[in-house]
């Protein structure tokens, strides 16, 4: 009977580690790391890469409109974007992962956002950053490090991220 129940819990031990290992784990950049080499083409028209944020404080988000966190989340970056929308030395862009851009057009529309935004219609430049997850938010310094990076379980208020900002702009 002993060995019957200690095979019984060896089994359910295998099966649970191995639904752990299933659960899919974020691969990605992180603070401290190089931003990835990219290119994307905003709704207004300008193009924004890994060079011409050189120089600048970069805020890049990763977003999907049919998020529940993300259509909470960006309405709060708008904020922060409109704190900084004078400031020459802060681009702001919000990317989308695997959308249309009809949605994504609707949802700024319907949201009143004014954060330039760029369609991608698949995960190209998302894969370079994560690979699970949005939102996504990554603060780059003038140098194109992560210096802060933001997902769906750690969303910080706009006054938090307006306050990294200022700190970054201060130290560089």
């Amino acid at each position: 009977m002993k060995l019957l129940q200690a095979s019984i819990i060896t089994i359910m031990f295998l099966l649970v580690a191995c639904v752990k290992e299933d659960v899919p784990r974020n691969e990605g950049v992180s603070v401290g790391d190089p931003l990835p080499r990219f290119e994307v083409m905003l709704n207004n028209g300008k193009t924004v890469s890994t060079a011409t944020l050189q120089g600048e404080v970069g805020v890049i988000i990763f977003f999907s409109t049919s998020c529940g966190d993300c259509q909470r989340e960006l309405p709060n970056l708008e904020t922060v974007y409109r704190y900084f929308e004078e400031n020459g030395s802060v681009e702001m862009l919000a990317i989308s992962r695997e959308e249309n851009p009809e949605n994504v057009e609707r949802f700024w529309q319907e949201n009143e956002l004014t954060i330039p935004y760029s369609v991608q219609t698949d995960r190209r430049v998302y894969n370079l950053f994560a690979t699970v997850g949005v939102p996504r938010v990554y603060i780059t310094d003038k140098h194109n490090i992560i210096v802060s990076a933001f997902d769906d379980s750690d969303i910080p208020s706009p006054e938090q991220l307006i306050e990294i900002i200022d700190e970054i702009l201060q130290n560089n």
